[in-house]
């Protein structure tokens, strides 16, 4: 071989390694750019997950400190975040359908008072599908999630306030307004 095929093949060498080496160049500074955009999007994913998370917990907290009352104004708030919060999981969200579906069965609610055996059924099945999408489900024995503790006191407190607010609501719609008037005379 002679020496102007090894200086051509020699150049030819230089060339393909010249290109690789400004393609690694080229990698690196592409990288170096992107890096940060991939980091705030991964940090950003993080504090979603994180702030997911927290949501979770916290309808869990809200729904499971209200058993014995799911009427309760952030009861109630949480209940309707759950298909937005649990979008992720549908065991959570058909738990909750079917506990709606009961909560909205007036056969469920004799008029007797109290609630019929289902809706307790339907709540503990809720708290324990959201207990296993957080990990909490082996903290839990099942009657931990139906146990409810509601004193005589508060019980007849609430009573007590359910009777008020059905007086002001017959009051205000005039229902008790016009049978307590004596009729009028001409």
């Amino acid at each position: 071989m002679s020496p102007e095929w090894i200086a051509a093949i020699a150049a030819i060498w230089a060339a393909v390694a010249t290109t690789w080496a400004a393609l690694a160049t080229s990698m690196a500074v592409i990288a170096t750019r992107k890096a940060p955009v991939d980091a705030a999007q991964i940090a950003a994913s993080l504090q979603d997950a994180s702030e997911r998370r927290r949501q979770k917990v916290w309808i869990f907290a809200t729904v499971m400190q209200n058993r014995s009352f799911l009427a309760e104004v952030d009861c109630v708030k949480a209940l309707n975040l759950i298909d937005a919060v649990f979008s992720d999981v549908p065991e959570v969200r058909n738990a909750w359908a079917n506990l709606y579906a009961a909560l909205n069965d007036k056969r469920n609610f004799p008029p007797t008072g109290g609630a019929l055996p289902v809706i307790d059924d339907r709540r503990a099945l809720l708290l324990s599908e959201m207990a296993k999408d957080l990990g909490l489900a082996e903290n839990f024995r099942p009657d931990d999630l139906a146990r409810v503790y509601l004193p005589t006191a508060l019980l007849t407190e609430m009573e007590v306030r359910g009777m008020q607010q059905k007086l002001n609501h017959e009051l205000l719609s005039g229902q008790l307004a016009s049978s307590k008037l004596p009729p009028k005379s001409s």
